[in-house]
């Protein structure tokens, strides 16, 4: 089998977006269209295609820092974008790209793909595949993640988070899908202070990203009285699962218990609309030096969504 690497050297590659709509693990942040929210020239990019005799089969986005190739760069979840495609295929897309990768000089390499959820059809050839040339795990981070596919997903859900919700709709919040970003980012801010962490983006770039894709990130806020009180950004990652990317809220409005109420209203809504997971992010504690350390409070919050642990796994091998 002869596979042929091709680096892509444009953002402008519509063949490689429509491939990661059609495969079976692509996500948005795969799409070279997403890469353009980043100022140019903050990333050395290395976006590579895989064709088959002549069939694109596979892409990888990606970036070279220092020799160290990492997928994804810019972006949340990266590795290989592919169909349903057998071992062999595979075994040929990646044995392809460490040829390449030994052509190129590469180092080392890290890719992160996403939890096995996001995937159309569920398996793991790929992380086999990994770790049986080489790779090891880097590191490990766990996210929450519910599974929509039952047929009372709210009734899923831990009693209190049930009572939460149902205070909330007695207290008069005014809920809706908006585009408020002007209003939600100084509430994201001033949360993350909280964690001594900042934004992975700027007002700016979540403003591009929204123009981006305006059908696949929605802005959930609550408002009490006129005042915006909290708000959850939902990134709609493919056709398999919806992502709560940022999720915030004003501490002193807690007794509204407007967080339960977002994540409930976008839990039913990723059901409705079809989604069979909702993602409600990794639940690392950011004040520890280990990587690795769970927020146990944050996990407990989120498993009362009916949400369990999947991992999100970095693998990494020198060259």
């Amino acid at each position: 089998m002869q596979i042929e690497v091709k680096k892509i050297t444009s953002l402008d590659y519509p063949e490689w977006d429509k491939f990661v709509d059609s495969s079976d693990n692509g996500t948005i942040f795969h799409k070279l269209h997403f890469l353009k929210y980043h100022p140019e020239n903050r990333f050395d990019f290395h976006n590579l295609a895989f064709y088959d005799d002549n069939k694109l089969i596979a892409v990888l986005p990606g970036g070279v820092k220092d020799g160290v190739f990492k997928s994804p760069m810019g972006a949340s979840y990266g590795s290989f974008a592919m169909p349903d495609l057998t071992l062999e295929k595979q075994e040929g897309v990646i044995d392809a790209f460490l040829e390449y990768a030994k052509q190129m000089d590469f180092r080392e390499i890290y890719l992160t793909p996403p939890p096995v959820v996001y995937y159309k059809t569920q398996n793991q050839i790929d992380r086999f595949l990994l770790n049986y040339k080489g790779f090891g795990t880097h590191v490990n981070l766990i996210s929450n993640i519910a599974n929509l596919q039952h047929d009372d997903v709210f009734n899923k859900f831990h009693s209190s988070h049930q009572r939460a919700y149902r205070k909330s709709v007695k207290s008069n919040l005014k809920v809706e899908f908006n585009n408020d970003l002007d209003n939600f980012y100084p509430m994201l801010i001033e949360n993350k202070k909280k964690f001594n962490t900042t934004p992975t983006h700027t007002y700016e770039e979540l403003i591009k990203l929204a123009q981006l894709f305006p059908e696949d990130i929605k802005l959930l806020m609550a408002y009490h009285e006129g005042k915006p009180v909290a708000g959850v950004l939902l990134f709609v990652c493919n056709s398999t699962t919806v992502l709560a990317f940022y999720i915030s809220h004003y501490f002193e409005y807690q007794e509204l218990r407007a967080v339960n109420r977002l994540l409930t209203e976008a839990v039913l809504w990723s059901k409705e609309n079809g989604y069979k997971w909702f993602d409600l992010g990794v639940s690392m504690d950011t004040l520890s030096t280990n990587p690795m350390e769970p927020s146990r409070k944050l996990i407990f919050f989120k498993e009362g969504f009916a949400s369990r642990g999947f991992l999100r796994g970095t693998y990494h091998v020198k060259l």
